[in-house]
């Protein structure tokens, strides 16, 4: 993924989940850790940090969490050696936004990212710039 592409994913994600003009108080844009995250999934009743889900997906759960709302997850498919599967057994990776109840979206498309310093970069940038809009610390 290019620099600009990558720039243009972060401002589609930063408009997407920020509505023009909305602004949030210090302090109240998001959540201080993706265990802070996975906890208010869990309040909700959702399954997505459960362990039999990401077992299911192959997946691994990033610590790192920019703007206290995006985080990386990746995949991998796991489908018998028989079948084709999506991504023939690549490991991709995925830019996720943690909405303030705790439900997960995935910002892009899922497993648009073939190396997680790619899927990192895509996240900070989106954190950063979902901040700037927000009008909270850039």
């Amino acid at each position: 993924m290019s620099v600009a592409q990558g720039d243009r994913l972060a401002a589609a994600a930063s408009e997407y989940f920020v509505p023009e003009g909305a602004r949030f108080p210090a302090g109240v844009g998001g959540f201080y850790s993706v265990d802070d995250v996975e906890l208010a999934n869990w309040n909700l009743g959702h399954h997505f940090f459960d362990p039999a889900t990401k077992r299911w997906f192959g997946s691994r759960i990033g610590s790192d969490l920019y703007a206290g709302r995006f985080f990386v997850t990746s995949e991998q498919d796991r489908r018998p050696a028989a079948s084709t599967g999506a991504w023939n057994g690549e490991r991709r990776y995925s830019v996720r936004f943690a909405r303030c109840d705790g439900s997960i979206e995935t910002v892009g498309e899922f497993g648009a990212y073939g190396s997680r310093a790619a899927a990192h970069t895509a996240a900070e940038r989106a954190g950063h710039l979902w901040r700037i809009r927000a009008g909270g610390v850039s």
